[in-house]
């Protein structure tokens, strides 16, 4: 009986032993990573990259989570392409109409051909079903719509349709909306730049008669100051600004920094066009690098900006619209 009482007091001691011994090595291994998660007492510092060091670019750092207007509408096969209409769905029975007037019209002009012995080139032969696509829609749907539907799809062919739109109804507001966007490419081959930098008193007019019947549509305020910055350059950095806050996906052209530019504020101008520059597509970022280099070069040169004075006193447009930079002429 008594060998059995020490076997257990010892056994006892050598499980206390045993226990002690477990719970120092498990405090031996918790205490380095105990250490590990305790922060250091100094932030180590980052050293960014040029490109990378936040400014202006904040206020752009995700274009999508900016304001978009309800009223502007992203062109089918290129989403930084604006326009300020919806697309017109064309019923398929009036698709299904129009080629078959289109085919129509093309084999009773190659019958006709024959009988005359002459041969018809390609392009002929598809203008002439074309026109006949065209009247078959038309009938269907109207001149504006079409003219709507071609913005979206085939645009150098849409402003006819907008011109016989505005000739029947020369105080409708979507005419006219539709006409002065069109209106750029009522020649395809034209350069729109002088668009806008020619006095335009036609486009000009109808443009203040949208600003009119409504002064809240982004585009509107965005035509408006595209056409009136080099005599009035504050009050279409007034336009440009709002239109903006309307539809924030504007930033990409720049078209505030060219007010600021018009305008002679170098700083303001140049931060503009960083803003631009973060938001823009690889398309239209070669036209803003291009403006923020010419804006720093005429901010270290004195003589320029004086140049540029006169030039802007004589409202003189210092600064494309669609090219990236340009000098007066």
């Amino acid at each position: 009986m008594k060998l059995r009482i020490e076997n257990l007091t010892t056994l006892l001691m050598m499980t206390v032993m045993l226990f002690a011994g477990c719970s120092g090595c498990a405090q031996k291994n918790v205490q380095p990573q105990q250490q590990a998660e305790t922060p250091p007492s100094q932030t180590p510092t980052i050293k960014l990259e040029p490109e990378q060091i936040p400014d202006e670019q904040q206020e752009v750092t995700d274009i999508q989570q900016q304001k978009q207007s309800p009223l502007i509408y992203p062109y089918r096969h290129n989403p930084n392409v604006l326009l300020p209409f919806p697309q017109p769905v064309i019923p398929p029975q009036v698709h299904k109409s129009a080629n078959a007037a289109a085919k129509a019209a093309k084999n009773d002009r190659l019958a006709a051909a024959r009988k005359e012995g002459v041969k018809l080139k390609f392009k002929e032969k598809e203008t002439i079903g074309r026109n006949a696509a065209d009247r078959t829609i038309v009938e269907a749907i109207g001149n504006l719509a079409y003219a709507q539907y071609l913005a979206h799809r085939w645009k150098s062919r849409a402003y006819p349709f907008a011109e016989k739109a505005l000739a029947e109804k020369p105080n409708d507001y979507d005419v006219l909306l539709t006409w002065v966007y069109l209106y750029a490419s009522r020649h395809p081959l034209e350069d729109s730049q002088r668009v806008y930098d020619s006095d335009d008193p036609e486009r000009l007019d109808a443009v203040r008669r949208l600003y009119e019947m409504n002064p809240n549509h982004p585009y509107v305020l965005q035509e408006l100051a595209k056409i009136i910055y080099p005599q009035h350059p504050q009050e279409a950095l007034g336009y440009a600004q709002k239109a903006l806050q309307l539809e924030y996906r504007y930033v990409t052209d720049g078209l505030d920094g060219i007010c600021y530019f018009q305008l002679g504020d170098y700083e303001n101008a140049l931060a503009a066009f960083k803003r631009s520059l973060v938001a823009a597509d690889d398309a239209k970022k070669y036209g803003h690098e291009n403006r923020i280099a010419y804006v720093k070069r005429i901010m270290s040169d004195p003589e320029t900006q004086k140049k540029l004075q006169t030039w802007r006193k004589e409202n003189v447009p210092l600064m494309g619209i669609t090219s990236g930079w340009r000098r007066p002429r």
